[in-house]
């Protein structure tokens, strides 16, 4: 069996990071295809796609969009710790993130 090129607990906190950034900026949902480039702007997340790409080929752009889909595809089936921490909505038949409203106490 191949060893993963990356690892979802490394990346996903990256992914995670670049939604609430992308967010703050912009103050709208982000899409997996504007979560995917900002991963490829953010210096950590760049090492992490790089070591992969290296592993298994293709391009950054690939890795880094395959790489929001794994992030998207577990809080789909709700195996993720990320699940409340984002709103989540579908914008032009993808995902789209921002970060979840906490209730003022």
């Amino acid at each position: 069996m191949q060893q993963p090129t990356w690892r979802q607990n490394d990346i996903f906190p990256l992914i995670a990071r670049v939604i609430a950034a992308e967010y703050q900026q912009h103050q709208r949902f982000i899409t997996a295809q504007e979560i995917a480039a900002a991963l490829l702007r953010d210096p950590d997340a760049r090492r992490v796609i790089d070591a992969a790409r290296e592993q298994q080929g293709g391009s950054a752009e690939h890795t880094a969009t395959n790489m929001v889909a794994w992030f998207s595809q577990r809080i789909t089936v709700e195996q993720s710790e990320w699940l409340r921490a984002f709103e989540r909505t579908r914008i032009n038949d993808q995902y789209a993130y921002k970060p979840a409203v906490t209730p003022s106490a």
